[in-house]
């Protein structure tokens, strides 16, 4: 038969942190209980109300650190390739938030292929003030001026490029073309081809 005691001396109390405004109440941290069995061996740990407590408390830190963390999805994994376009299927790349390389050059005469390597939907706008004065217009969507394409996407998310799909385009004079994502411009998508003979 067990006989039971409890330590006074051994007991503790402090308050849990609340998560979100929901105390946890009263937690245990040092309840002792000591039990003898008939030969007088004394098995001795926590109480089975400091042990519950205690997996509530950290399973609910658990969860909100979790759940805080998956909301990061712009943050890049450490297994991701620098390059996402290693390869013959895309020059120019668009992770979450920026194109790789942010300037890439070309030759008169080559077609530039980019591909979204994101799961975000993404556009490649030209800005009519930052390409050659003789140069054709760009933009996924095949818009004619930055005006339209930039509307498009406002309206009804016209020139958008899905994950994976690739938008083209050939230059034929030289010089200096910037670029923006129009959904991420603000967050610093931008992008420079420069173009030599």
């Amino acid at each position: 038969m067990f006989s039971f005691r409890r330590h006074a001396f051994a007991e503790t109390r402090f308050r849990a942190p609340s998560v979100r405004g929901v105390p946890f109440g009263s937690l245990r941290s040092r309840t002792i209980l000591t039990f003898e069995d008939r030969t007088g061996a004394v098995i001795s740990g926590y109480s089975q109300a400091a042990r519950m407590n205690r997996r509530v408390y950290l399973a609910a830190v658990g969860t909100t650190i979790s759940a805080g963390l998956a909301g990061c999805s712009t943050v890049r994994s450490a297994f991701e390739d620098d390059d996402p376009c290693s390869g013959d299927e895309c020059d120019i790349g668009m992770t979450r938030n920026e194109f790789i390389p942010e300037e890439y050059e070309a030759s008169v005469g080559e077609t530039v292929v980019w591909k979204n390597t994101s799961g975000a939907d993404h556009t490649v706008t030209a800005r009519e003030n930052s390409i050659p004065d003789d140069a054709e217009y760009f933009a996924s969507g095949d818009y004619e001026d930055e005006e339209t394409a930039i509307d498009a996407w406002h309206e009804y998310r016209g020139g958008r490029l899905g994950t994976r799909e690739t938008y083209e385009h050939t230059f034929e004079v030289p010089g200096e073309y910037l670029y923006i994502c129009e959904p991420h411009v603000k967050g610093g998508m931008i992008g420079t081809v420069v173009v030599t003979e």
